[in-house]
């Protein structure tokens, strides 16, 4: 008696489970492996995508959902889609699929690198994204001793957004070079406003 109890109770305790989980299968809208219509989310790339097959997006509505990138993926608005950047996917909603594959990506603001910049003598020198190879005399003019952050701009003498350390040579009434890992990086005087 007391085993016809237990085996009547165990099996009303997984049925029920199996209502609340919803094991029936797919709905019969959409059998598995089958499209939904295309759905479309907006948001910013996560920081830690490192340009992989599965994208996380943090969505406008406050939601990070994770994405399926392929061969087939149409990407528009920049050559690739990057940590940082405002994108609207439209991807589709396949039965069962752990990542929605994603059919196109439109970038609408790619996430910018920061300028390099540095403040020598009260001036603003800014990164031309130019290297200089010219033979130097060896002696420097000066060098960075402070620095802020990436997004930030100098404000003091011998300071940069870039790191410390780098020693530099003027170039001209108008231009500086900065040694940065052993290449000469030339910068230009920015325009007093």
């Amino acid at each position: 008696m007391k085993i016809k109890k237990f085996f009547v109770f165990c099996l009303s305790v997984c049925s029920a489970a199996a209502l609340l989980a919803g094991c029936a299968g797919p709905a019969p809208s959409q059998a598995a492996g089958e499209e939904a219509p295309p759905e479309t989310y907006e948001g910013v790339v996560s920081e830690g995508y490192d340009g992989g097959s599965v994208l996380t997006l943090e969505t406008d509505t406050g939601e990070s959902r994770s994405f399926s990138l392929g061969q087939e993926t149409k990407i528009t608005g920049a050559d690739a889609v990057a940590a940082g950047d405002r994108v609207t996917l439209t991807c589709v909603n396949k039965a069962g699929a752990v990542y929605p594959p994603v059919l196109a990506v439109e970038v609408m603001e790619p996430q910018k690198e920061p300028v390099r910049m540095l403040m020598i003598e009260g001036a603003l020198y800014t990164d031309t994204g130019r290297t200089n190879d010219l033979p130097r005399c060896g002696v420097m003019d000066g060098k960075i001793v402070t620095s802020v952050a990436a997004d930030e701009t100098p404000t003091q003498n011998n300071e940069s957004n870039f790191g410390t350390g780098y020693g530099y040579q003027f170039s001209s009434e108008n231009g500086v070079d900065v040694c940065i890992d052993g290449v000469w990086s030339e910068f230009a005087k920015e325009p007093l406003s």
